[in-house]
């Protein structure tokens, strides 16, 4: 069971208050990797007396129809002692390579466009020693995310949380000294935004005690884009004037499975202090959006008007 428990995703903490007049249209560049939960750039304080807010243009981004997803196995498959040569399933309906080695198994989904390396034998996970930092073990994540090779190159990489828990049937957050793993959601950014998908995060990892992979799950991974429009982005007033249905929840940390559920609230019931620019993918378009966060949701709303 603790294979496959990579979904609860926790709380985004909010990044501390700025007032800003506007959005510069090239921000500072990132720090690659932080201990801490991810901190968007740039924000937009919805207390400041200017409510209209004058801003730049935002670049959507498109994924090519002819993109493919290519393994870069080679580095991989040393480092975990694969074979060379994947066991295939090819039908109309399920397209996956396989590569199972004594101790860890790499597994690419083709229609799915999911990719797994992970433990293949739950008896040899580690049941004592001291947890790295998240930091650390992100730099890890990333290094090996890297070798495949299925983000475009000038893709960075977040930590945007992480959560440590305990070694039961079902997994329960704990704390650090009880956790039997740590599970580290990752983000990627482009053009120093970050990028979100629906519910699901592109990159979660785990570790147990020893510090040594659980396993590592990519979904959805952005291997090229180009630049497809620049567009003005819309202003507070007009955000605040939008209906319910315009905004959308991007991660919930549930208290119960109900909550999974749950719509929406417009921009008043959400009374945040602060939005964020990002992207999101969808239908291979990479989309501008506003991120607004509030109690344990992270919410958006497209930026454009």
């Amino acid at each position: 069971t603790l294979l496959f428990f990579l979904t609860l995703l926790p709380q985004p903490q909010a990044p501390a208050p700025r007032s800003e007049a506007e959005i510069p249209r090239t921000p500072a560049g990132p720090t690659l990797i932080e201990p801490t939960v991810y901190a968007p750039p740039t924000t937009i304080d919805l207390s400041q007396a200017e409510s209209v807010v004058r801003v730049g243009e935002v670049t959507t981004y498109i994924i090519p129809p002819t993109t493919t997803i290519r393994l870069d196995t080679e580095k991989i498959s040393s480092q975990f002692q694969l074979p060379t040569e994947p066991e295939t399933i090819n039908t109309q309906f399920i397209q996956v390579q396989t590569w199972n080695g004594p101790d860890y198994y790499l597994s690419h989904n083709l229609l799915a466009h999911q990719i797994a390396l992970g433990r293949n034998d739950e008896s040899k996970i580690a049941r004592s020693g001291t947890f790295r930092s998240p930091a650390m073990l992100a730099a890890d994540a990333i290094s090996l995310v890297n070798s495949l090779q299925v983000f475009a190159p000038e893709t960075k990489f977040k930590l945007e949380r992480f959560t440590y828990f305990s070694g039961n049937e079902w997994p329960e957050p704990s704390s650090v000294a009880d956790a039997q793993f740590v599970e580290l959601i990752l983000t990627p950014q482009i053009n120093n935004l970050p990028v979100y998908q629906q519910e699901i995060p592109f990159i979660s990892a785990a570790y147990d005690r020893a510090n040594k992979l659980l396993k590592l799950a990519i979904t959805n991974p952005i291997p090229a884009f180009t630049e497809k429009t620049l567009t003005p982005i819309a202003t507070t007033d007009q955000l605040q004037a939008r209906p319910s249905t315009d905004f959308f929840r991007l991660f919930v940390k549930p208290e119960t499975s109900q909550q999974y559920f749950l719509s929406a609230p417009d921009i008043t019931a959400l009374t945040p202090n602060r939005l964020s620019l990002g992207l999101y993918l969808e239908n291979s378009i990479l989309s501008p959006i506003y991120l607004l966060q509030s109690s344990n949701y992270l919410y958006a709303t497209k930026a454009t008007p």
